[in-house]
């Protein structure tokens, strides 16, 4: 697999088939990161009677501050570990290295500050790029693109932003129409998921007759919308495997 993402001659298709490959075969690891990253929304709902309270409060006490701090909190740091676990994971199933979740979730756990850092970090170099014209800003979005990918796979931190930059670099057209292409149909997936979720309850009354049937409807698509966005970040990951082999196998041949 990995001699396969050497190649410069690949598609979005050859993407897919990679990714949705990893996928299958690993879906019980990407499951489990799927609970991670969701489990503080879970908590959160369960705290909804005191959430809903502390929002219509005008006088906090510092208890239910911390409340909402803590869980705010936990889910930033829970979504940036399996942000970081999911390039790990691809790219030890492209080398075919064993795949083990607790591993994989102890070598990002490391890398969750620098992450936070270098996100606040671009996040400012973006607001500074849109400030001044759009164009700078989508030029500087794509070139620092790859850079949670970097923090994962290689053993950078704040220079993950040059890093991808570098990567990006003689080849911008190429990787913002593959990312459009990519973005835009996770955006027709999730339109479609939602009017076909619409049309069940509006077909059958769900929401009305059936409340209990609603929410496990509702369960059953958020699990299946977490799962192709999961699938998603592995397109994304695989993405950034071609285009880092190729420029690694490039420096190396010259």
């Amino acid at each position: 697999m990995q001699k396969k993402l050497t190649r410069n001659n690949l598609e979005i298709g050859d993407y897919f088939d990679i990714s949705l490959d990893i996928f299958l075969k690993n879906i019980q690891v990407f499951l489990l990161f799927l609970v991670v990253n969701y489990l503080p929304i879970i908590l959160f709902v369960a705290w909804s009677a005191q959430i809903k309270a502390l929002l219509q409060n005008v006088d906090f006490t510092s208890e239910e501050y911390t409340i909402f701090y803590l869980f705010s909190a936990v889910f930033i740091f829970a979504a940036t570990l399996v942000q970081l676990a999911i390039p790990i994971l691809t790219e030890r199933a492209v080398l075919g290295r064993s795949i083990d979740a607790l591993s994989i979730l102890k070598t990002a756990l490391p890398k969750v500050i620098p992450m936070l850092l270098v996100t606040i970090v671009f996040g400012i170099i973006l607001a500074v790029g849109y400030i001044l014209l759009i164009v700078p800003g989508i030029y500087l979005t794509l070139s620092f693109i790859f850079f949670p990918q970097v923090i994962a796979l290689r053993k950078c931190r704040v220079s993950a932003l040059s890093y991808s930059w570098s990567l990006v670099k003689g080849q911008w057209w190429k990787v913002f129409s593959r990312l459009f292409i990519l973005d835009i149909t996770w955006c027709i997936f999730v339109l479609l998921v939602s009017i076909l979720f619409n049309f069940i309850n509006f077909i059958f009354f769900v929401s009305f007759a059936f409340p209990a049937l609603q929410f496990a409807l509702g369960i059953i698509f958020y699990i299946f919308g977490a799962s192709i966005s999961c699938l998603m970040n592995v397109i994304y990951v695989v993405f950034f495997l071609n285009l880092d082999y190729i420029k690694n196998t490039t420096t190396a041949t010259s």
